[in-house]
């Protein structure tokens, strides 16, 4: 099936630079199946097949407002960086969707390989400037004054349809979707926290803007047991924050960055408000995630009093 979904974007790349109401029904008619197909080849990552339909739009926008309308005023160039910006965005954006998934189920799962997305990072690269070529190529091959072929963009049209494809069936291969679907506690809380969201990015984002106060503890949130404590220094700001040492379950207790409250380090959710815990100390003003011994400990100070 994804070789057919490879073939009906090539054929609809074919059709679209023929002129006439028939070429242009079937230009049509294709580029629709071509998407219907992708559904039923990636049953779990045909939605990013839009991600990357967004980011060949803003492309072709961008481009044609840049080379077509920049002789016409330079609020035309303006709009059209602004459209290969939101390229960019689009394409980096489903890197980051894809990282994340691909973390989440790895440290929600024991035994799984670490799988690495690097080679698969350079294709959503290739995408996106190719497609972002094709449309100069188009400019081109439009204009009668350049003399350009229609060859290059082609070439190109045929590429971007051919690396689309391979982009949605790595995730859709190496994803263990069936986890992602588990009713585990962590998942559970990701989606209470995720809601309406559309991706797990916007969820991300919306984190990391949550401004909440720590609240000081001198006790372990699980056992009651008290604490010895000392301050941590984030790597990143230099933010100052209580760490407890619980002897009883020997390790940390630290400051949930989703309600301030203390709980257990390394848990995958949050003992007070369930939220989903990241594995390393994440920082709670400037959400910088690093592991505890990444964070420098500060001169000994009393214990604090309650």
């Amino acid at each position: 099936m994804p070789f057919v979904s490879m073939l009906l974007f090539i054929g609809a790349a074919l059709a679209g630079i023929h002129d006439g109401l028939v070429y242009s029904a079937l230009w049509i008619f294709l580029s629709a199946l071509s998407f219907v197909s992708l559904y039923f080849a990636f049953p779990h990552s045909w939605k990013y097949g839009i991600w990357l339909l967004a980011s060949y739009f803003c492309a072709f926008v961008g481009v044609a407002f840049f080379i077509l309308k920049r002789n016409e005023g330079l609020q035309f160039s303006i709009i059209g960086l602004v459209f290969i910006l939101g390229s960019v965005s689009f394409g980096w954006s489903l890197v980051q969707e894809i990282r994340f998934l691909r973390d989440v189920v790895k440290e929600n799962t024991s035994g799984k390989k670490y799988v690495p997305i690097g080679n698969w990072f350079i294709l959503v690269v290739l995408f996106v400037i190719f497609s972002n070529l094709s449309i100069y190529s188009w400019t081109n091959w439009v204009d009668p004054s350049k003399g350009w072929s229609i060859l290059p963009y082609l070439f190109f049209e045929v590429t971007i349809s051919i690396l689309a494809v391979v982009i949605l069936w790595f995730p859709e291969l190496a994803i263990d979707w069936d986890i992602l679907h588990e009713e585990s506690p962590t998942f559970a809380a990701i989606k209470r926290e995720l809601k309406a969201a559309e991706s797990v990015v916007t969820y991300v984002k919306r984190q990391k803007k949550i401004k909440v106060t720590a609240e000081k503890f001198t006790t372990c949130p699980v056992c009651n047991a008290k604490l010895s404590m000392h301050v941590r220094k984030c790597p990143s700001c230099g933010n100052e924050e209580y760490v407890g040492w619980c002897a009883k379950h020997e390790t940390f207790v630290v400051t949930c960055v989703s309600c301030g409250k203390p709980t257990l380090y390394g848990l995958r959710e949050c003992k007070a408000c369930n939220s989903p815990m990241a594995p390393r100390l994440v920082c709670i003003k400037c959400k910088n995630e690093a592991s505890i011994k990444a964070w420098t400990r500060v001169e000994p100070k009393s214990r604090i009093k309650s």
